[in-house]
Formats: C-alpha cells, structure tokens, sequence
C-alpha cells in the first residue's frame, strides 16, 4: 500500500482472518446454514472477524456456564439431594441464553454491515482525498 495508509483488513490477525473465513466456509457449505441465520457475515474480512469473536465469546460463556452446573449436579448428586428439575433448569438455561444469543448476533449483523458500509466508503474516500493530495504535492515539488 502506498503512502502508509493501511486498510482494517492488514490489521487484523491472519490467524483470526483464517479462522474466520474457515468459519464461514464449514457453516455455509458443509452445514448448509444460510447467511442470514449463521453466526459468521458473508461479508468484508473484519466483520467476518468480529463475528468469530463473539462466537468465541459464546462458547466460552457456555463453558463456563456448563462447568459450574455439572460441579453443582454433581455436589447434589454426591450429597444425595439430586433433583431432576435443576438438570432440566440448567438445560433449559443453557438453550435460552444460546437462542438470545443468536438472536442478538443476527439482529446485529445488520446494524454492523450498516456500519462497515459506511465506515469502507468513508475510508475510500478519504484515501482518495490523500492519494490525490499527495500527487499533487509531488506535481508541484517536481515543477
């Protein structure tokens, strides 16, 4: 790139970017998840990174989550005062905060592309502003 300027996708981490675009590779092709419902956006590079952040996020919530309920089952379990309910709580604890979770991810996406789109073309046209500039400060250095 010239003149220094860098855009969002140099500065995103090649590992996230791979594991990203992967992402989006196994949910669209292999699972057959359409865009609209999947966790990570079709769409630019470091959306396509953010998503896999919050994905990240989620299954680290949810393990966490997971351990604390099965050390609680288990103490019950041990102690004898293990009731069926608490599992089907846990349970149903679990599978609501993954739906609002995703419910809030696809929800999101389009406030986020909304965002990106402004942010890229914002970002163009500043670029363009400088490329310009600086031609013009050579033209006028050269003559």
């Amino acid at each position: 790139m010239e003149h220094g300027i860098s855009t969002p996708s140099e500065d995103l981490c090649p590992w996230m970017l791979k594991m990203a675009t992967r992402g989006y590779y196994i949910q669209s092709k292999i699972l057959h998840i359409p865009d609209l419902l999947g966790f990570i956006s079709p769409g630019p590079p470091s959306l396509q990174v953010f998503d896999l952040g919050d994905f990240i996020g989620l299954l680290l919530c949810l393990s966490l989550q997971g351990t604390i309920e099965a050390l609680v089952l288990i103490h019950s379990w041990l102690y004898e005062y293990f009731w069926w309910k608490l599992a089907y709580f846990f349970l149903m604890n679990n599978c609501v905060f993954f739906f609002f979770w995703w419910i809030i991810t696809c929800h999101g996406r389009h406030f986020k592309s909304r965002c990106y789109e402004e942010f890229f073309t914002a970002s163009t046209v500043v670029e363009e502003k400088v490329r310009d500039s600086d031609e013009l400060v050579e033209k006028e250095y050269h003559s």
